[in-house]
Order: structure tokens, then C-alpha cells, then sequence
């Protein structure tokens, strides 16, 4: 599962084995098949030193937010009825 790579490279991160700019690479390789847009554009910010990312990645990000939003009104109705 990628997402459970994420702790290794921060681990690596944190002990400075590897250049910084090489691990926030590979998160940003990593993160980029993901839907954790928001934490990828941070990464981005942070290894171009930009204030604002690239329009795709802007394009995508409010791809997963509806994507998200439609999968919340599917499962409504099941929470719903779990919650009683």
C-alpha cells in the first residue's frame, strides 16, 4: 500500500540519511498516485519554493474533492442507518 510508505520516508527524512530535496521527491512521486492532493501540493510548495502549485494539480485536487463529496452522499445513507 503507498500510503504506508509515507512514515518511511519521513523516517528517512527525520534521520537525514538522504538529501532532503531526494526524499521529498520520492514523496511527491509517491503521493502523486494518490488522492492526498492537499499534502502533495504542500510538498510541492516545499521542494520549488512556490506559493502556488501547478494548475494540474490544482485540476485534480477539485477532481477528489467531488469525487469525495459523492462518495459521502452514497454512503449517507448506510451511516445513517448505522448511527441509529
Amino acid at each position: 500500500d503507498k500510503h504506508l510508505v509515507l512514515p518511511l520516508l519521513e523516517f528517512l527524512q527525520t534521520q537525514g540519511c538522504y538529501e532532503q530535496k531526494s526524499v521529498l521527491r520520492a514523496k511527491l512521486a509517491l503521493l502523486e498516485k494518490t488522492n492526498m492532493i492537499d499534502f502533495a501540493i504542500d510538498i510541492y510548495k516545499e521542494l520549488e519554493g512556490k506559493e502556488e502549485p501547478p494548475k494540474e494539480m490544482m485540476e485534480l485536487r477539485e477532481s477528489v474533492l467531488v469525487k469525495m463529496q459523492t462518495l459521502i452522499e452514497q454512503a449517507a445513507p448506510m451511516v445513517e442507518f448505522l448511527s441509529d
